[in-house]
């Protein structure tokens, strides 16, 4: 998916702006129910979603989705929103992989709702993007197509504990353990 419209840089100051927002009750409960709203739209596979679409549905004025989203590619930038989410809790450099996997699992928790709505579409964009964010802090010396058969392999193993699991808490830790034991393989083709 491309991005070119909406830029890491206007999330970030998106975030900036409204962070007053994010504490208030009303701008919450609103945020819930454009996320229900959103939520199921990517469940039935749907990726050209408009502001007036979510509007209509969620029952609630243009110019209250524009408090949440400044932007008219609401997917996109929920997901930069989320991806920027996660980047904030894994801002300290000596963070050992248990660590990564722990904070990335009990993330992916938290936000359960996109994840189930996109997982079982094969939608791995945001999962993709957070292990490219990770890349040097799991696997920095190997190649392009050695990390991609990783995360790959990672992506299957989140994806099994939320379709499978429904984010089960007490499976954290198994699974932080599996994904902390798996190496990067050399791939020769």
């Amino acid at each position: 998916m491309a991005l070119e419209r909406v830029s890491w840089e206007s999330v970030r100051t998106f975030i900036s702006t409204n962070t007053l927002n994010f504490n208030d009750a009303r701008f919450k409960r609103k945020e819930q129910i454009i996320c229900t709203v959103l939520y199921e739209m990517l469940a039935e596979r749907r990726r050209d979603i408009r502001p007036t679409e979510i509007c209509k549905i969620a029952k609630i004025s243009r110019t209250t989705f524009y408090t949440h989203y400044d932007h008219k590619n609401t997917v996109e930038q929920h997901e930069l929103l989320l991806k920027g989410k996660f980047l904030m809790r894994i801002v300290r450099v000596g963070l050992c992989k248990e660590t990564i996997f722990t904070i990335l699992l009990k993330f992916v928790r938290e936000e359960r709702g996109y994840f189930e709505a996109t997982l079982p579409n094969s939608n791995y964009w945001l999962l993709s993007e957070i292990f490219a964010e990770l890349r040097p802090k799991l696997a920095c010396n190997v190649t392009d197509k050695a990390y991609y058969f990783y995360v790959q392999q990672q992506i299957v193993l989140i994806s099994s504990w939320v379709q499978h699991e429904n984010c089960a808490p007490e499976r954290i830790a198994a699974y932080t353990h599996k994904m902390a034991r798996m190496n990067v393989m050399r791939v020769e083709i």
